[in-house]
């Protein structure tokens, strides 16, 4: 397994031509596959990465940092990490590229009062992913710090392809064939969309429920919420898939979309949670079949890409960190805040704020 997390990083900095030569990052030391991303900084050439980590659910900042510097180790780049615990201003002041990034986050005002004049914040996911209790974007637009995002879907990513192999994976976890069964799903845009076209393409056989008014066509298998009965859902499905990552609509709870009302309509029916608004009271009390059991809150995904394996989540920390580079040299090549955004936006590797 060694040899082949080697080779993916490599071919992954390889795909991206990554190149931070003379730039300092800051970013997070992880655990699973975002245990790569200083590892991937220092790879792509940073002179220093700053990785901070915390104690979390999935491990105490001591066995991540002694992770992180054992695998450094293997890569040849353990002088170029320094692991920390907490976000010392001297570190960010010297910091070209600061990631929003897990343990980074928040970044807020006194965070972004520290930064220099020159830094620049990629995402690291595309920008209708952002949330606002992440990063205080207005201030940093106010201190002219680039904020941008990444295309998930670029040619080299493609990355909402995944999204129908690991809704399959947990369908197989709960013992479905996939093959021949009959599904619904709640989703909207693009997420709701990639499921729509993977059932497409193996023939299987699905309604979808959108929270996009625009979305949903008459002659088709696409509804808008507000037009589904969901009190006559029809009783031979086999699972409902609950993808619902843009709008924060609630859909399992006393008055959602499933409520207390109908949610006899869907006796036996288990619920698969990737990302959704639902009320774990309500689950609890209607005694709802929901995989997995530790659904997130709306805006973030009970399982991602990175359940799939490594290749996902190392290819996308990878192009996180070349929009960050793509912003960052056009910032030492003295452009301003604005004609960084217009240059770099032209990228189709990055993605902006449609306001911006």
């Amino acid at each position: 397994m060694e040899n082949r997390i080697k080779r993916i990083v490599n071919n992954a900095i390889n795909k991206f031509e990554l190149d931070l030569s003379g730039l300092i990052i800051f970013t997070e030391a992880a655990t699973g596959n975002y245990l790569y991303t200083p590892i991937i900084a220092a790879l792509g050439g940073a002179e220093k990465v700053y990785a901070i980590t915390k104690d979390s659910k999935y491990g105490k900042k001591e066995t991540v940092k002694e992770k992180t510097l054992e695998t450094a180790k293997l890569f040849g780049i353990e002088d170029k990490i320094n692991v920390v615990y907490d976000k010392n201003l001297e570190y960010i002041k010297e910091c070209d590229i600061i990631t929003n990034s897990g343990f980074v986050r928040p970044i807020d005002k006194k965070m972004i009062d520290s930064m220099k004049t020159t830094a620049v914040i990629p995402l690291m996911f595309e920008t209708w992913e952002f949330r606002e209790n992440d990063l205080d974007l207005e201030y940093c637009r106010e201190k002219e710090i680039p904020v941008l995002g990444t295309n998930e879907n670029h040619d080299k990513l493609k990355l909402f392809y995944s999204n129908g192999f690991l809704v399959s994976k947990l369908l197989f976890e709960c013992g479905f064939e996939v093959y021949k069964n009959k599904f619904l799903i709640i989703g909207s845009g693009k997420i709701g969309q990639s499921i729509q076209d993977f059932f497409d393409n193996n023939m299987i056989e699905y309604s979808r429920i959108t929270c996009s008014p625009d979305e949903h066509a008459p002659q088709s298998n696409v509804f808008y919420y507000k037009d589904f009965d969901f009190g006559k859902v029809e009783k031979d499905i086999d699972a409902v898939i609950l993808f619902e990552h843009l709008h924060n609509v609630p859909i399992l709870s006393s008055k959602g979309m499933i409520n207390k009302n109908n949610i006899d309509n869907f006796a036996d029916i288990p619920f698969i949670h990737i990302c959704g608004r639902v009320d774990s009271d309500f689950i609890e009390d209607s005694g709802i079949n929901i995989y997995p059991e530790d659904f997130a809150d709306f805006g973030y995904m009970t399982r991602s890409g990175d359940y799939l394996g490594p290749a996902i989540t190392i290819e996308l920390i990878t192009a996180g960190l070349k929009v960050g580079e793509i912003m960052s040299k056009l910032r030492k090549e003295g452009k301003s805040y604005r004609e960084v955004i217009e240059v770099a936006i032209k990228n189709p590797l990055v993605t902006s704020f449609s306001e911006v």
